[in-house]
């Protein structure tokens, strides 16, 4: 049974992204489904299968890149083989900072080269037996804050 990658783009444009898996696996075994989400949609990027072709204490990682306002961004997952089927962690990378591997929903912050402020936000969801992965990107408004004024 497959687990889905997807990408909610709620950019003004469309993302160009290219998709990898390391060490190399078979197209039996995972799948690229697009490599330009269009803005304001949510688009699945990516299946792999998490039993099949899959061994026990192997690991992969699948990268996603792409880059906007500047910013080189990495969407990586990571599959580590077990005897009956596989785990499977996050991580976001962007403009030299990342999250680390995650095991639950994972956010960065970044700022543009354009000096506006984003963010990527990744989060599990059940879907059958395995997880699926949905990236949400998009502008942050909270540097647009200046004050905040709390009336008691």
């Amino acid at each position: 049974m497959p687990s889905y990658v997807n990408i909610q783009n709620n950019l003004p444009a469309a993302l160009d992204v290219n998709t990898s898996v390391n060490p190399s696996l078979s197209g039996d075994d995972w799948g690229v489904e697009s490599t330009s989400p269009p803005s304001e949609q949510t688009t699945r990027v990516l299946w792999m299968s998490r039993e099949e072709g899959i061994h026990d204490g192997d690991t992969w990682v699948f990268t996603t890149e792409f880059s906007y306002a500047g910013i080189d961004v990495q969407l990586q997952e990571q599959l580590t083989g077990t005897l009956t089927g596989s785990t499977l962690l996050i991580q976001i990378v962007a403009g030299g900072q990342g999250t680390g591997w995650q095991s639950q929903s994972a956010s960065l912050a970044f700022t543009g080269a354009d000096g506006n402020a984003y963010r990527v936000n990744g989060a599990f969801s059940r879907d059958g037996l395995f997880d699926d992965v949905t990236y949400t990107i998009g502008q942050s408004i909270l540097p647009q804050i200046n004050h905040v004024v709390v009336l008691m």
